[in-house]
């Protein structure tokens, strides 16, 4: 029997595994499919597909999952079919993966390359020559000179200031609760009905907090404090969104059993606010949630 052609690879970001897909669908859940991850708890049984279009497109599709499938920082409408290919970052539940095309796979871990043929030609090559004397008149230039020079070069380029990948997510998700602040006043000043806030929170506010999700699950840490600051904006932001699309729920359906988890999540949020202040010198009152 011949062996499925694969046709992309989903990367796991943290992991490291590779998962192939071919022209048969791949379902991704917690507990019914063919990429399984049974102690997430934010992955449905069937969370989402990925399956070959009619038109040799690769796609995929959310199956109407609790906490819903992220592509590329957008938070898909269940049901509907969305082209991926390589580079498109995949999130679904506590997972993230990446599309691979197969030939950069290989490129990834690619084997120990022959040598060089030699020349034909028998004549020395003088090129390596000159280029190490070349170098060493610089060095010796810039060593003697390094007093006039040094200034000057300070002078006129300026050091960039230095942004570390997480700084650059959390001013992400600065402004946007920032804009969940603002949205909130609007409500109370009854600038926005029910309907509009809860349409407010699912076009705008929950893509936000969704996409900040992604991008710090990403990150790595490279110091202690780092790894600190990344888990306790990840729980802060964890709490954020569940707190806003119960939240939309509420607003659309006035159940009161979503008001009740509203207030049952409140304090662990409150204790993120907390933690995430401490480490990022955030200034928000946590009675503000």
């Amino acid at each position: 029997m011949n062996r499925p052609k694969i046709l992309l690879y989903l990367h796991h970001v943290d992991l490291g595994q590779r998962y192939p897909i071919s022209d048969q669908e791949v379902v991704i859940g917690r507990s019914l499919g063919h990429v399984l991850f049974p102690n997430d708890e934010r992955l449905s049984a069937q969370h989402c597909r990925i399956f070959l279009g009619s038109d040799g497109k690769m796609n995929l599709q959310d199956l109407g999952s609790a906490n819903g499938t992220v592509v590329d920082g957008r938070l898909l409408s269940p049901q509907k079919a969305y082209p991926i290919r390589e580079g498109t970052l995949i999130a679904v539940g506590g997972q993230v993966f990446k599309c691979v095309e197969p030939s950069n796979v290989r490129q990834m871990h690619p084997r120990n390359k022959k040598k060089r043929r030699r020349r034909e030609d028998t004549g020395a090559d003088l090129t390596p020559v000159f280029f190490v004397i070349f170098l060493a008149l610089v060095g010796y230039v810039g060593f003697k000179y390094k007093h006039i020079i040094l200034p000057q070069l300070t002078a006129l380029n300026p050091p960039p200031a230095i942004i570390s990948p997480f700084e650059m997510v959390y001013k992400e998700v600065q402004e946007a609760f920032d804009e969940y602040r603002e949205t909130g006043r609007s409500f109370q000043e009854g600038k926005l009905n029910n309907k509009q806030l809860a349409a407010e929170l699912r076009k705008n506010l929950i893509p936000k907090f969704t996409a900040a999700q992604v991008k710090i699950s990403v990150l790595k840490p490279s110091s202690e404090l780092e790894r600190r600051r990344i888990e306790a904006n990840k729980k802060l932001v964890d709490g954020l969104l569940h707190q806003v699309t119960v939240m939309a729920k509420y607003m659309e359906t006035n159940d009161q059993k979503f008001s009740d988890e509203m207030d049952k999540h409140r304090p662990a949020l409150e204790a993120a606010v907390d933690e995430a202040r401490k480490l990022n010198d955030m200034r928000t009152p946590a009675n503000e949630y």
